[in-house]
């Protein structure tokens, strides 16, 4: 995927996720968390999975093993979980469950790569129309060894994560985001931080741990001036109710002083949201402007050329406006915002979560509003004419994305965990909150119906878990009082099933060949098609589809076709022993043998160990083939000796009633260890 460029000054999460993706190679991603208010399936898919965020990805089995080394993190309003269809396990979902009325409305998205870490901030979700459609605003930062300015916002947001979320997830278990912070600790403290010439603030507001977002602008523009602004210009999608007593501008002069200037800008569209009563009392000076629903022609132009030239003649385009931005302005200065909040009191006075960044602009704040209004293709004649003195009763939307808090969501429940049962292949939803409370509702995952008693689900098969690796990553919610109704809620994973999560992914040994093979890196996991544990669909032409194996042919036939697949991966890991490192940082080296050799060997044998009852004579064959290879592995990796005597101990010398050839196998293999 090649790196778009950006045209005419205007960027896309697109073209900085491409820019990552282009150079995954020499620097691929380590970690994912993304705060968002609420996200769509495919765009959460593509940023997890490394592709372009505008395809449409159909999963594939490979990307599950993946996903599960990455575990990326996503932080989102509750309210907003869909059923996710599309979804795997080992995407840690951490729904925030504001107060009713209020959302978690902040959007941040933190790419760990091995070498950088990059954050954007601003106002867009991960969502097709926040990333492709809405107008929006976002800023950018990139830090790494050698670029370390305005490094003390990376400082910020990881102290936001590690005080701020904890309280709002209601999960005891936040080790997730806990790998994030060690990840994120460990760079700010090998990376000194520059200091000299900071210029970036970061705003968040609605977090226990800190003050309202108004008091921080407060105290922001006490650093500008000791006199109120002379302007303040918006722009906003969403405003307060008229019709309540609370309007953002009287709060705006009751902390920074009454400011004679306030221009606002908004969608045509939003109109019928906003009235005269929303400038307060104290302006003299009021401006309106809007922004129509269509686009200029300097704008179809600019889009046509970030999209190579193709032409968008005959395409109606309409971009809705999502950017927020506030600006106080004195005669040579500004304070800019730009990020989450509407220009609403819940945005500001603490009710919401929101995130954004401020800073100060020098010179005259005529042509800093003026490149705005341009870039928004806001109309330049004053509309403040056109506004009622009033908004009506009802107003379309209160909220930021039409926000509701529908009667009968499950927010009784703390948290859904679902764990492993000790000594089986068997896992077991837990439930922790007001228990009672759960028998007013009809509760499934996917298909499958939970029967809960005491807190706990059904045990539940592997054969289950594995045929709802995809699809089955929320648990449905039915009051029985509102049948017409679907919540759709998600679980976590306990500590000891994510710890155990790749015994999960690969139900069958050929499914751990295959992956590391990649034989099957281009087959969706849809129906029809290949799952976990199941044959290919391929054609028996292709040379790298899997070969189907008859399990009730003759033993020399099985192995035959087991030993073609091993022989494969024996390269494959053959060559990565052959580039771990010989000197070096000893540490660095240690952890590259345990994650790319050690580890996924570990659990391959635990596999062949839980095929072992289907036949000892294959166990014995497939365990005694691997051991022999390790011992080739030895002279690029010493270390991985200690790894044969364990596995030749516990699985090799434990055969019982072996034949006289299996025991002269068992000799051969087991000699010199």
């Amino acid at each position: 995927m090649k790196q778009l460029p950006s045209v005419e000054g205007f960027d896309s999460l697109q073209n900085i996720y491409s820019e990552v993706i282009a150079d995954r190679a020499k620097d691929p991603v380590e970690q994912i968390l993304v705060l968002t208010y609420e996200f769509d399936d495919q765009q959460l898919l593509n940023l997890v999975s490394g592709r372009s965020l505008d395809e449409d990805y159909e999963l594939r089995q490979n990307d599950l093993k993946l996903l599960s080394d990455l575990r990326p993190v996503i932080l989102y309003d509750a309210r907003k979980t869909k059923e996710s269809n599309q979804l795997p396990h080992f995407l840690d979902l951490f729904p925030i469950k504001p107060r009713a009325f209020c959302c978690h409305h902040a959007k941040a998205y933190l790419i760990i790569t091995q070498k950088t870490v990059r954050l954007v901030l601003g106002s867009m979700n991960l969502t097709r129309t926040g990333l492709f459609a809405n107008r929006e605003v976002f800023q950018d930062f990139v830090w790494s060894r050698e670029k370390r300015a305005e490094i003390q916002v990376l400082s910020a947001f990881t102290d936001l994560l590690r005080k701020g979320y904890p309280p709002l997830t209601g999960s005891a278990n936040f080790e997730a985001v806990s790998s994030v912070l060690e990840t994120l600790d460990a760079r700010l403290k090998a990376w000194e931080p520059e200091t000299s010439g900071a210029r970036y603030t970061l705003v968040a507001s609605g977090y226990a741990h800190q003050s309202s977002g108004i008091e921080q602008l407060k105290k922001l523009w006490d650093t500008v001036s000791d006199n109120p602004p002379t302007r303040v210009f918006v722009v906003s999608p969403f405003f307060d109710k008229s019709a309540n007593q609370d309007i953002f501008t009287d709060l705006l002069n009751k902390h920074i002083g009454d400011f004679p200037e306030l221009i606002l800008v908004t969608d045509q569209a939003n109109v019928g949201n906003l009235s005269k009563k929303h400038y307060g009392t104290h302006c003299t000076k009021r401006e309106f402007h809007w922004i129509v629903p269509g686009i200029s022609d300097s704008e179809r132009v600019r889009i046509q050329k970030a999209n190579d030239g193709v032409s968008i003649s005959d395409l109606n385009i309409v971009r809705k406006l999502h950017a927020k931005i506030l600006i106080l302005t004195t005669l040579d200065r500004s304070l800019v915002y730009m990020g989450s909040a509407n220009f609403t009191c819940k945005a500001w006075n603490g009710d919401n979560q929101e995130l954004g960044l401020a800073w100060v602009e020098l010179g005259d704040p005529e042509k800093l509003i003026s490149a705005i209004m341009a870039s928004l293709q806001a109309n330049s004649e004053d509309m403040y004419d056109k506004l009622p003195d009033s908004s009506p009763a009802t107003i379309k939307v209160e909220d930021d994305e039409g926000y509701q808090d529908e009667a009968g969501y499950p927010d009784f429940l703390q948290e859904i965990i679902l764990n492993h049962i000790p000594d089986s292949e068997s896992v077991q939803f837990e439930f922790r909150g007001d228990l009672l409370r759960l028998y007013e509702y009809e509760i499934r995952w996917s298909t499958l119906p939970l029967q809960i008693n005491g807190g706990y689900s059904q045990e539940i098969k592997a054969k289950e878990f594995f045929s709802r690796l995809v699809g089955g990553r929320n648990l449905a919610f039915v009051p029985k009082a509102l049948p017409e109704r679907v919540f759709y809620l998600p679980f976590r994973h306990s500590a000891e099933l994510f710890s155990q999560r790749d015994l999960l992914l690969f139900p069958t040994s050929e499914d751990w060949l295959n992956f590391y093979l990649g034989l099957n890196a281009g087959t969706p996991l849809s129906d029809g098609e290949f799952m976990p544990g199941e044959g290919t669909t391929d054609s028996a032409n292709d040379t790298d589809c899997v070969l189907e194996v008859d399990r009730n042919s003759n033993m020399v036939i099985k192995m035959q076709s087991y030993l073609n697949l091993f022989s494969r991966v024996e390269k494959e890991f053959s060559d990565r022993a052959k580039n771990i490192p010989k000197a070096g940082n000893e540490r660095e080296r240690q952890q590259t043998i345990q994650k790319t050799i050690i580890q996924p060997l570990e659990t391959y044998c635990k596999i062949l160990d839980r095929e072992r009852p289907d036949g000892e004579a294959a166990f014995l064959f497939k365990m005694g083939e691997l051991i022999l290879f390790c011992k080739s592995l030895a002279g690029n990796v010493p270390e991985i000796q200690e790894f044969i005597k364990r596995i030749t101990d516990n699985y090799l010398f434990n055969v019982e009633n072996a034949n006289s050839l299996q025991q002269q196998y068992i000799n051969f293999c087991g000699q010199e260890v």
